[in-house]
């Protein structure tokens, strides 16, 4: 297997310019995603999940959504997250491809590793449906 890379990489952009993280394989093409971080950006614990992606054969792209705001890290203190839900309804509104579940007992940020919610099996149960997801999606010749 190939070693995966970790890139922190500058995109110029109209208004300014975004940090993010880039995790390649050394070698060969790999189906592309588009790792979207939470209200707090970028943090080593997305770091982390972004890294496991792209260990399971994927090649992802992590920018900072708030680089208007500032340059990382947005925070150096740990962030406390209320409970929060899935809004469904703006998702149909939407009109595009998704799925929708609930996860029992799980708060706002319970699949980030080190996290004052985090839900270990609840976030390995997620971990496997998004790979699945992504794998229908971005390799439809894979088997599941």
């Amino acid at each position: 297997m190939t070693d995966m890379i970790e890139e922190k990489i500058e995109i110029p952009l109209a208004d300014g310019t975004s940090e993010a993280f880039l995790y390649h394989a050394e070698t060969g093409r790999r189906p592309g995603v588009l790792f979207l971080t939470d209200i707090v950006g970028i943090r080593e614990a997305n770091r982390g999940m972004a890294r496991r992606l792209a260990e399971a054969g994927y090649t992802v792209l992590m920018p900072n959504l708030f680089y208007r705001t500032g340059r990382l890290p947005m925070f150096d203190f740990p962030v406390k997250f209320g409970e929060e839900r899935t809004d469904k309804q703006a998702l149909a509104a939407w009109g595009g491809c998704f799925e929708s579940e609930v996860y029992a007992g799980a708060h706002h940020g319970w699949t980030v590793p080190g996290g004052p919610v985090y839900d270990e099996p609840q976030a390995e149960r997620a971990f496997r449906k998004l790979t699945g997801l992504l794998s229908r999606r971005l390799r439809p010749e894979a088997p599941l």
